[in-house]
């Protein structure tokens, strides 16, 4: 699958661009700020349905103008096939395949699939435990159609159960509960379903990545998924949990966790767990315990990656990140996602570089797009691809083509 036509319209600084592209490797060479990742944005918002940097589809408008639209042309096993969306303030988004609009916005995700790696991918190791279940749930909708579902229900349930939990005073708490069961009855199947796809998700995804970061650096690099759900099925999780935190808060670099000296007990199941802790929602006007709190934590040889990697390390972890995930879709759809790479060559040194080129070279990836602000260098890289190239210049949200 590859895009072949694109055209943005009031969309960030393009203000009517349109442009060609091939089959293989695109290169888009300029400066900074001349609209080099908003073109690469575009094209991930054809493919998703939304944008890959902007929580709100008007940060998208170019200034001063009230809709934007984008238009892409895909070749897709076989058939063309034509993506149109277009935002208007205070008008519902639209998205269309061949001029028919989808019912729903979901029905499109995982029809173009589509991998973005950007600088900022390292806050997925820095920040919050919603950016890693997002990034995660972006792959899992692109490969099954009804996870996107299971995610919609699971967010309107918690609405309404949070608003309950908001609403009542303290003479309605006790009276409540019996309307919050109601929910919870709907709620708990939901929380299992999504664990169930997670988990299974992981499971095959581990191998996946963990032979591609070996082929990047020659490091020990591990992702562990964390639930409510997993932690009191399966012994033992919950003392690594607690295991790692107290290693985090250490000052002196340990080769092993500090070992629990706590008894092992039994533990009871998740729903004992989550209908035990009501009382605690009542208080604290929230839903504490779910698969909405779930997280991934990425470890260097045992230790959070997130204090104690380097940037090269962190920067190599994303990037194999990224590159596993163009791997499982395509694994299990039958289809290469298009591929887009943001100025992958920043803060890696030279032999991570040369790792990764090798990678980018073999044939089973398909259309693949990179930025770089250094044109010459660029073409040195990619010199020796052998794989066909085609260059990009981009400048003041316009593109033309290099060669």
């Amino acid at each position: 699958m590859w895009i072949k036509q694109l055209s943005l319209t009031h969309f960030r600084n393009h203000e009517d661009t349109k442009s060609n592209f091939e089959e293989n490797i695109n290169c888009l060479v300029g400066k900074n700020g001349s609209g080099k990742t908003n073109l690469l944005d575009g094209i991930y918002y054809l493919c998703i349905g939304r944008g890959a940097f902007s929580y709100t589809d008007t940060q998208h408008l170019q200034h001063g103008k009230t809709f934007f639209s984008l238009k892409g042309t895909f070749e897709k096993e076989g058939r063309k096939n034509t993506v149109q969306c277009i935002v208007e303030k205070g008008k519902a988004k639209v998205i269309k395949l061949n001029n028919k609009p989808y019912p729903k916005i979901s029905e499109h995700v995982g029809n173009f699939p589509c991998v973005l790696l950007a600088p900022n991918d390292t806050d997925l190791i820095r920040e919050s435990s919603e950016l890693r279940r997002n990034f995660f749930d972006t792959i899992i909708s692109q490969i099954h159609k009804n996870y996107i579902g299971l995610l919609i229900k699971q967010k309107q349930i918690l609405r309404q159960r949070n608003q309950l939990l908001k609403d009542a005073d303290q003479q309605e708490k006790f009276l409540k509960k019996d309307v919050l069961e109601i929910y919870d009855e709907q709620l708990l199947p939901v929380f299992k379903e999504i664990h169930r796809f997670r988990t299974e998700f992981m499971t095959d995804f581990m191998p996946i990545f963990s032979e591609i970061y070996a082929a990047l650096a020659d490091e020990e690099m591990k992702i562990n998924y964390r639930s409510h759900l997993e932690g009191n099925e399966k012994e033992g999780v919950i003392k690594e949990q607690e295991e790692e935190i107290e290693n985090d808060n250490q000052e002196t670099d340990e080769t092993e966790p500090t070992k629990s000296k706590r008894t092992k007990k039994e533990t009871p199941s998740f729903e004992s767990i989550f209908k035990g802790n009501m009382l605690k929602d009542l208080i604290l006007q929230r839903t504490e315990k779910g698969t909405h709190r779930d997280d991934y934590k990425f470890l260097l040889r045992k230790k959070t990656l997130k204090h104690y990697g380097s940037q090269g390390q962190q920067k190599s972890f994303v990037i194999a990140l990224k590159l596993a995930t163009f791997s499982i879709i395509y694994n299990q759809t039958q289809i290469k996602p298009i591929l887009l790479l943001d100025d992958i060559f920043d803060k890696l040194d030279e032999s991570r570089i040369e790792n990764l080129l090798k990678l980018l070279s073999k044939s089973n990836f398909g259309q693949v797009f990179v930025t770089d602000a250094r044109p010459e260098r660029t073409r040195k890289l990619l010199d020796s691809f052998g794989r066909p190239i085609a260059f990009f210049e981009v400048k003041d949200g316009s593109v033309l083509n290099d060669e």
